[in-house]
């Protein structure tokens, strides 16, 4: 988890990867013919080589600056004891060792380890990678980018992002008795609340009536129009010029963060716009 704001875009696939615009996972893991021996082996390999020299993102400017960072040669580099743990050994069936996103480890890049000195790891520490059996390993090294999700919805921080209109909600006629109870129990929950009859209500024999209480629980349904009586007694619509967003954050950034960042990339198509119709008026000789 880091922030990408933080991070140089990654321009096309001449660009060469440094330590301001990538980031490397190495995973190593070996499945043992049991728990016990898969314990006793990460006690014994805690610390591993995880890159060298050679293979430093093929990069020689970052090359150059890994080689000056002596934490880039050397990681402590033990695998989840959690994962092992959650091994299955089932009577009658092979061992089975989980590997988990948690199992991977950051390599950090030129300063990196000083910029980020919590660490970067995975948003999600849970997600299932692969199942080994006795015998098998994995080992890589993966490199991260920074991207934006029109290319691959892989970079997307959002999950779900939606918006609608604020309801206006008005109450035509007094809403009383059981037929606000109705109103507010089963035909529009959440939207209005009971509140007790003042005395000249009172005097008139009513017990409660229904106030407009959450207008931001209405969903527009208009199930109230079931009773002629509600129908006449209410009228919903919508305010054009107040919008409801309900964004929801893969983990990434914080749904306020990427409204705010959705918002400075709209102003600055925007203006780009604005520059290219200046620019084509002038070229025809009409901006005078």
């Amino acid at each position: 988890m880091v922030d990408p704001r933080k991070f140089e875009d990654f321009v096309g696939n001449d660009d060469e990867p440094t330590d301001r615009n990538t980031i490397v996972f190495s995973l190593q893991v070996t499945c043992g013919k049991n728990k016990v021996e898969d314990e006793k082996r990460e006690r014994s390999n805690k610390s591993m080589t995880i890159i060298d020299d050679e293979s430093i993102l093929g990069n020689s400017t970052l090359d150059q600056v890994a080689r000056d960072t002596s934490s880039l040669h050397q990681s402590t580099h033990p695998i989840s004891t959690q994962s092992i743990q959650e091994a299955i050994e089932t009577p009658g069936r092979p061992y089975t060792r989980h590997v988990y996103s948690r199992d991977l480890k950051w390599v950090p890049q030129g300063d990196q380890n000083l910029r980020f000195p919590r660490g970067i790891r995975p948003v999600h520490e849970d997600i299932l990678l692969a199942k080994l059996r006795p015998g098998q390993c994995i080992e890589f090294e993966a490199h991260a980018r920074k991207g934006v999700g029109k290319d691959h919805a892989k970079y997307s921080p959002v999950a779900t992002a939606s918006y609608r209109l604020m309801p206006h909600i008005e109450i035509i006629h007094p809403i009383y008795d059981e037929l606000a109870e109705q109103l507010v129990n089963l035909y529009e929950p959440g939207v209005f609340k009971l509140i007790p009859c003042d005395e000249e209500e009172q005097g008139l024999k009513h017990r409660v009536k229904a106030v407009v209480y959450n207008p931001y629980a209405c969903t527009m349904s208009r199930n109230f129009m079931r009773d002629p009586v509600l129908k006449e007694s209410l009228r919903m619509s919508r305010k054009s010029d107040h919008f409801i967003f309900s964004i929801e954050s893969v983990g990434m950034l914080p749904p306020g963060v990427i409204l705010a960042e959705a918002l400075r990339v709209l102003k600055t198509k925007c203006y780009n716009t604005l520059r290219l119709i200046d620019e084509s008026l002038e070229a025809e000789g009409l901006n005078e």
